[in-house]
């Protein structure tokens, strides 16, 4: 069934980093304004992995932080 729909586009199709992103900043601030910088920081990071992984340059345990020694696997967690 072809249904006129041309998926080619100019970007490439990664999967979703968001979670990946938020979860070590929000335990990096914490919510405490002098975790501000912290939470920054990690970000920074996170987003530095993250970009090299949709290259397919990131190698485990490069980049540290809050969230490079935990798991974001949360059992039967809603998405």
């Amino acid at each position: 069934m072809d249904i006129g729909l041309d998926l080619k586009r100019p970007w490439p199709l990664t999967f979703s980093y968001g979670r990946a992103l938020q979860a070590s900043v929000l335990r990096a601030w914490a919510g405490k304004p002098e975790n501000l910088l912290a939470g920054q920081q990690e970000l920074l990071k996170r987003a530095k992995a993250n970009g090299q992984a949709s290259q397919g340059k990131y190698v485990a345990g490069s980049v540290t932080g809050v969230g490079a020694d935990s798991g974001l696997f949360v059992a039967n967690h809603a998405y």
